[in-house]
């Protein structure tokens, strides 16, 4: 189930394009994206806040855009440097 939530700025019409293309190509995987200001080499939930929209997880988007947005943000909000992008095969 795809959420269009006007909290992240979902861009509701480049998420349907998106939809479609993997429809249309019978897709078996699905590519996700994830923004951020750390360098990690595995997942670990256990660094994860618990004050997240949805609760403790790895937030992911299929909008490469949207994963850019989050660690553009996040270093500013952290005053970070730099920010990460991460991609990995659904």
């Amino acid at each position: 189930m795809i959420q269009h939530e006007y909290l992240h700025q979902v861009d509701f019409e480049e998420t349907v394009e998106y939809v479609d293309k993997i429809i249309r190509e019978e897709s078996k995987e699905l590519i996700v994206y994830h923004g951020t200001t750390y360098d990690f080499k595995s997942i670990e939930l256990t660094k994860s806040r618990n004050r997240r929209d949805f609760g403790r997880g790895f937030y992911t988007t299929i909008l490469k855009t949207q994963a850019i947005e989050w660690g553009y943000r996040l270093s500013l909000r952290e005053k970070a440097q730099c920010y990460y992008l991460y991609q990995r095969n659904a």
